[in-house]
């Protein structure tokens, strides 16, 4: 169902608190939907009290994946719990708070690493301390990219520290579907050291009209970089060929036969 803590989370993630309404922005269902789970049963606030819209994929100069769901709900009363709360779990992040925000702003890379983004400005750097302060205090691994935008931590994993993303992934519990899929993924993957050759993906390749490198991840649970590696190999000896840039995808075709 979701808490207070793992709400605020998100708003203050990728939300807005205003002195007269709070609001969340996501494209993901399933996080609008737990969203207003909580509203409802920690606010007593019923979808009826929500006010819901669509925003276009194409707006303020950027093409996204997907449209976005606003919710917004105006009350001034609302803002003032809202806000107090932010300070509160800045100063002592909750695991429910930390997920929250990790829902809103984090990415897990099937390289094995799970980032977290925050924009360079005042509210943006309290949101980074309060993530290191959680971080540091559960000893879970992480680091510092240099960017002049953002503030960005990586957490360390990969089969380096497997055991590090494993604590990670432990403590944070993603609702965000994508995230789920794939934080479950690079966990299985970097629990094991799976040996593949290219005959196996040339045959793989061979079997379907065409494939990804994410579908080559998932059937054969190996790590990005040595199935990219693989497929460009492959593609290089014109066994097989790249088709498309993004999503990377390849295809094998009876000319390639002639030439093997």
């Amino acid at each position: 169902m979701g808490s207070v803590e793992w709400l605020v989370g998100i708003v203050v993630g990728d939300g807005r608190i205003s002195d007269r309404y709070v609001r969340v922005y996501n494209s993901d269902t399933a996080i609008i939907q737990k969203c207003k789970n909580v509203f409802d049963k920690c606010f007593a606030i019923t979808e009826p009290k929500l006010k819901i819209r669509l925003l276009s994929k194409d707006r303020n100069g950027f093409a996204r994946n997907s449209e976005t769901t606003e919710l917004t709900v105006n009350s001034k009363e609302l803002s003032r719990t809202f806000k107090e709360l932010r300070e509160r779990f800045l100063c002592n992040p909750t695991n429910d708070f930390i997920s929250g925000l990790f829902d809103a702003e984090g990415s897990v890379d099937l390289r094995g690493t799970v980032t977290f983004w925050q924009r360079k400005n005042t509210s943006g750097k309290e949101v980074i301390q309060s993530v290191i302060k959680w971080l540091t205090k559960r000893s879970i691994k992480f680091s510092e990219i240099q960017n002049r935008e953002f503030h960005i931590l990586e957490i360390a994993g990969a089969y380096k520290n497997y055991l590090n993303l494993q604590k990670f992934l432990v403590y944070v519990k993603f609702s965000a579907e994508n995230k789920i899929r794939n934080s479950k993924l690079i966990a299985d993957i970097y629990s094991r050291h799976t040996l593949i050759s290219e005959s196996d993906i040339l045959n793989f390749v061979l079997a379907r009209s065409s494939v990804t490198v994410r579908d080559v991840i998932e059937s054969f649970r190996i790590p990005k970089m040595l199935a990219y590696t693989k497929l460009n190999k492959l593609a290089k000896g014109n066994k097989i060929t790249k088709i498309r840039s993004y999503p990377n995808r390849y295809f094998y075709s009876r000319w390639h036969s002639t030439i093997r």
